[in-house]
Order: structure tokens, then sequence, then C-alpha cells
């Protein structure tokens, strides 16, 4: 029932920054949804292939991925799992686009079915997931913001900036490890940049961006790099 629910919500995304949604199919065994297809690749298959991204990539991919996010919290979704695996980059422009909404949650409890999603569900990648969804707090799109900082990091390292051998681990590291600075790991990006990222980063979120249009209306000052 969640996945129908929250896929169709989905489905009424109009968002050139998100893959679309244009089936949902339910059978007694199956469940499916037809989305876009992207030519191109996600985000992990890039910097696997190439590298870290440079810089004006990844200026790109922050402000495009925010714009998405700001979009989807302003119908009271959260995507709760944005990932370097859920962003395609499209092979001819190079714009970012997110996709799998599959875990999606409504900002604003469902007022039929309040029990399909509900605080204290732990639901996501650890790797990229904020210290409220590791803790199985009540989130907002600022659980977004930090998954994103953390793609922005990985995008610009090559590697994962939180790592475990368990998946306990990673979440322990979540809550209680600070994210170290981008500066420390990439002496060579802009300050500006690295000062976006870092405050995506930050574990608590009233320190990140109020909200994905604060982040994507900074882009002002990331021009320079």
């Amino acid at each position: 029932e969640r996945f129908l629910r929250e896929t169709r919500l989905a489905a009424g995304f109009s968002h050139p920054n998100i893959v679309p949604v244009f089936a949902i199919e339910e059978t007694e065994e199956v469940l499916a949804f037809a989305m876009g297809f992207v030519e191109g690749e996600s985000v992990s298959a890039r910097v696997a292939r190439d590298g870290p991204l440079s810089r004006r990539d990844a200026v790109r991919l922050l402000t495009d991925v925010a714009y998405a996010l700001a979009y989807a919290h302003g119908r009271g979704v959260v995507h709760r799992d944005i990932k370097p695996d859920n962003i395609l980059i499209e092979r001819a422009t190079g714009r970012a686009l997110v996709m799998d909404f599959g875990i999606a949650r409504a900002i604003t409890p469902v007022a039929d079915r309040p029990g399909l999603t509900r605080v204290g569900e732990v639901v996501g990648t650890p790797e990229y997931m904020s210290p409220e969804q590791a803790s199985g707090d009540s989130v907002d799109g600022r659980a977004d913001l930090y998954s994103l900082g953390l793609v922005a990091w990985f995008a610009l390292v090559g590697r994962a900036a939180v790592t475990g051998e368990t998946t306990q681990r990673i979440l322990v590291k979540q809550l209680t490890e600070s994210i170290p600075p981008l500066s420390s790991v990439r002496s060579d990006i802009p300050r500006a940049l690295c000062d976006v990222v870092d405050r995506c980063c930050s574990k608590e979120a009233y320190e990140r961006f109020a909200n994905a249009e604060a982040l994507r209306l900074f882009r002002h000052c990331l021009d320079i790099v």
C-alpha cells in the first residue's frame, strides 16, 4: 500500500530534474512502475568511470538536485534516499535528475493511513542518511539536504564520507561523528563551495540551509567556481 501510494504521488510530479513516472501496474503478485528513460549514467557510475567531478559539474549537480528537492518539498514530500545511485546525469546536457521516490515520505502524515510511515521507522541508505533519519525521528526537507551534501562530498572526493563494516556502525557514525570538512580532503576546492557542502553536512538540522530553495538560491555564491 505504501509503495502504491508514494509512487502515485511521484507520478504526479512534473519537473525537469525529476525522472517522470508514467505508469503504475498492480496485480496480485506484482507491483511495478514505468519511468522515463534517461540517456546517461548515475553519479556513482560517473565517478567510478572518470573519478571526482569537476568543480563546475559538482555545482551543477548541487543546484539541479536542490531544484528538484525544492519542488518535491513544496508538495509535502521528503525523498529520504538521496544518494549517488539515485541521481542520473543526462549525457547530452549534463542535467542531473532525481529518481526513485519509492520510499518517499509525506511531511504531513496521510490522514487515511497514517501508520504506513511512522516515527521510529529507519528507511534509506546508511552511508547517506541524516542523523535524524538514522535515529528514527521525524524528518523534513533538511534530511534530504544532509544526504545531498554527502553526495556532493562523494562526487568531489571520489569516495563516501561515512563508511563502516556494518550498517549499525555506519548509523552510529552518522549520529556521533562529524563529517570531515571538504577542504581537509580537497584543498583545491574554492571556499564558497566547501562552505555550502559543509553546511549541508551539519549534524544539526537547524545548522543546514532552511530548505532546498535556500540552497538553490545560494548558486550566486558559487558562480566563481
